[in-house]
């Protein structure tokens, strides 16, 4: 697969792409999108025999991927290109009596769970959200920095087995346990 096909088929909302070549083992690829930029090194897939680099006139470098690796590359710049323009989103529901949310100048997130006590955590730079009564929503730029907010929210107080009370994930669906049998 050429380095043409890939930045027609793959990099076509991407606002900058560069590949950033040190010698033929230190090979970068630097991608900029609306959200941030990512400076991507290839040297384990070249480590692999996935990609080869090679040069041709005037000292232009071409990408070429192995047929094997092929499919997993494209969608590992997919994944890339994904979060860089759009990003990660997941929806979250606050079940229960007395569930409130506060954002504090966009870096501290209040959770009034029905403890005696307020839960108080800083947002991570790269992570935004969205409060509208008692649902959440998160988006961040990777799946990483999303999957660690979520973990993070989901220890202060999950959903419970019976009622389903507390932080709740709309797209996961849940299976409730049954109540007591008289």
């Amino acid at each position: 697969m050429s380095n043409s096909l890939i930045s027609k088929s793959l990099l076509a909302n991407a606002i900058t792409v560069r590949f950033l070549v040190g010698d033929e083992s230190n090979v970068c690829l630097y991608i900029k999108g609306r959200l941030g930029f990512r400076l991507i090194s290839l040297t384990s897939w070249i480590a692999r025999g996935a990609l080869r680099i090679s040069t041709g006139l005037n000292n232009m470098c071409q990408l070429e991927v192995n047929s094997l690796y092929e499919k997993l590359f494209i969608n590992f710049i997919k994944e890339i290109i994904n979060s860089l323009e759009i990003g990660w989103f997941l929806e979250f529901k606050l079940v229960g009596l007395a569930a409130k949310v506060i954002i504090f100048k966009r870096r501290k997130v209040v959770l009034e769970l029905g403890h005696t006590h307020w839960d108080i955590f800083n947002i991570p730079a790269g992570v935004r959200i969205w409060v509208k009564k008692r649902r959440i929503v998160v988006r961040a730029l990777t799946k990483k920095l999303l999957s660690d907010f979520v973990i993070k929210l989901m220890k202060i107080k999950g959903p419970t087995p019976y009622k389903l009370r507390g932080v709740v994930l709309s797209t996961k669906v849940y299976k409730l346990k049954p109540g007591k049998k008289k």
